[in-house]
């Protein structure tokens, strides 16, 4: 599918050296020496999560690992490799949904986007019999764009490794969690704070003219007594110069209260970053925001933005937001210390 987000990674790690990399402790140390190093239980030191969003498990994992290998391509899984919970022959031949599932090739592999909206997901959920995606969710036609792929029941098709042969090494060499199930539905910011919180439900949005608190059409719900609601939206975050709303529109930002896995971490003097593209800013506008302007082109030749204020929910808690997305005050600080010139704990840099 057509996504304005590529993979996403956050990493909790204990002595996370990866160069593109930000975290804290406190503002005022430096980096521990060997000595001062937590010890793990295990010998695992550090811990990468690789999420991809809009799209479901089956879709690029259905039939793990299990590639079809008919046109050329030739994926073998290692010997002994299980598979997953994942796409039966039942559901591969008598699907509940209107259409069954279709293989997609490599000539495939720009298609037409999902529907992900907060609704339509609910409605094609169907009460838990997931049945009804076609009709909710099978609805961009791609139209103008006919290097895209796109044909009615494409929602319920899926590719193996012979396409998304990257992640498929992935799995081959790391644990997958292909019994493990989304908790809330939506676009992209409600299932990303959902990862580092397990909450969306604390929030609100503010109006980047008045200042004001306010739930928001189409992003937040009404507020309750304590001034909250839940965010379902795409609005940007509010501690992001890179949010157009924060500084070019009139469109609100949000923020979320509480805290997040980062602070967790944090408190415990772990490491951590938020990886994702284009984080680094290519410019600063006559207002002094910063602006990330990277951008590249896609397998259709369409340009596509590399960074999205919306998909890094650390932006929108004040705690653990890098609002100038600022570099580590030096390469021995990475992934331990903010940067000496920024007032918030850092988030992440670029891929």
């Amino acid at each position: 599918m057509s996504y304005r987000a590529s993979l996403l990674c956050f990493a909790a790690a204990l002595g996370l050296a990866a160069a593109s990399s930000i975290a804290h402790s406190r503002a005022d140390e430096g980096p521990p020496n060997h000595a001062e190093r937590q010890h793990t239980a295990t010998p695992i030191k550090h811990l990468v999560v690789i999420f991809q969003e809009n799209v479901s498990f089956d879709h690029y994992f259905g039939t793990y690992p299990n590639a079809a290998n008919t046109d050329g391509s030739t994926f073998h899984a290692k010997k002994g490799t299980p598979k997953v919970n994942g796409l039966s022959h039942t559901l591969l031949t008598k699907n509940p949904n209107a259409y069954n599932p279709d293989r997609l090739g490599p000539d495939q592999a720009l298609t037409c986007d999902q529907d992900h909206g907060y609704g339509h997901e609910q409605q094609a959920y169907d009460g838990g019999k997931a049945d009804k995606f076609v009709e909710f969710t099978n609805h961009d036609t791609c139209t103008g764009a006919p290097v895209i792929f796109g044909e009615p029941g494409l929602v319920m098709d899926y590719y193996d490794g012979n396409t998304v042969t990257g992640l498929w090494n992935y799995a081959q060499h790391y644990s997958m969690s292909d019994n493990n199930y989304d908790t809330n539905f939506g676009p992209s910011t409600p299932g990303a704070l959902n990862v580092i919180s397990g909450s969306d439900g604390d929030g609100y949005a503010v109006n980047p003219t008045t200042g004001a608190k306010e739930a928001d059409a189409g992003s937040v719900s009404a507020l309750n007594s304590q001034g909250l609601g839940t965010i379902y939206g795409d609005l940007d975050p509010a501690y992001d110069d890179c949010s157009d709303a924060s500084h070019t529109s009139t469109s609100p930002v949000g923020v979320m209260t509480g805290r997040n896995i980062g602070d967790l971490l944090n408190a415990r003097h772990i490491t951590w970053g938020w990886f994702q593209g284009g984080f680094a800013p290519t410019s600063t506008n006559s207002a002094g925001y910063a602006v990330c302007g990277s951008s590249h082109q896609n397998v259709g030749g369409a340009s596509v933005a590399d960074y999205s204020p919306h998909h890094n929910p650390f932006e929108y808690y004040k705690s653990t937001a890098n609002p100038k997305h600022l570099p580590p005050s030096s390469e021995a600080a990475i992934g331990r210390t903010r940067p000496t010139t920024s007032t918030t704990c850092p988030t992440s840099s670029p891929r």
